[in-house]
């Protein structure tokens, strides 16, 4: 993951995108343009997976990825997302499993919700 945000921070440095080094709230502005442009992507995706083409579907998800990781750089928080993601999946993993692999996890009695506030404000 970090070297994906190196990149990123890279290419938002070239095109004078928005990207901070904390934690940032953005404004209206910019958080709707990332908005639009990760669900642009992701419908790539859906289209993609229509289609059939694990190669397409490969190429549309790296760029669905590529808008998220250039969101979380904008939103300033590159840093602290690898930690960020351990915590949510220690929280996830403490669901319960219930079905088939396409089910989607249960919070049961050993659910622990993570605790993200606390990496932030490390």
């Amino acid at each position: 993951m970090k070297t994906q945000l190196t990149q990123l921070k890279e290419f938002h440095t070239k095109i004078n995108s928005a990207w901070h080094n904390e934690p940032t709230v953005l404004d209206d502005k910019t958080a709707d343009f990332r908005v639009k442009i990760m669900h642009e992507e992701l419908q790539e995706v859906e289209e993609a997976m229509k289609e059939g083409d694990v190669a397409h579907i490969a190429k549309e998800l790296a760029d669905l990825l590529y808008t998220v990781f250039g969101t979380i750089g904008a939103y300033g928080l590159a840093e602290k997302m690898p930690a960020v993601f351990d915590e949510v999946h220690r929280s996830n993993v403490s669901k319960d499993v219930k079905g088939d692999a396409d089910t989607k996890a249960m919070k049961g009695s050993q659910f622990k919700e993570a605790d993200i506030s606390s990496i932030l404000n490390n």
